[in-house]
């Protein structure tokens, strides 16, 4: 019963370590380590448009997040994103994602 029930905690551990999708819309990378001394990882990637105005000839800034497997915030900063790629942002984000992720030489999972 002992080795059972051993058994099951460490299959319990192990699955909630291999979760990494614990921030809800976050884009899921390829883990990107964000500080060599602390070794901190992110593993997922969230960000919010902050000065959007109906000046169109301005840059929009974005606040971008990033976070370890267990979604503790690891990273923030903020990408100034140009207007010719705020120009393309339609219906979908993925250009504004494309965006953040190829300035800072990040892949999707």
């Amino acid at each position: 019963m002992r080795i059972i029930l051993i058994a099951l905690c460490f299959i319990a551990l192990n699955s909630k370590a291999q979760q990494i999708d614990t921030v809800k819309a976050a884009i899921q990378i390829q883990p990107f380590v964000t500080n060599v001394f602390t070794k901190d990882t992110a593993y997922q990637l969230f960000w919010s448009a902050n000065s959007i105005t109906r000046d169109t000839s301005q840059p929009v800034t974005f606040y971008v997040s990033m976070f370890s497997r267990f979604g503790y915030k690891v990273i923030d900063f903020n990408v100034i994103v140009p207007t010719s790629v705020i120009a393309q942002w339609g219906t979908s984000d993925t250009i504004i994602d494309d965006y953040i992720l190829n300035k800072y030489g990040l892949k999707k999972r």
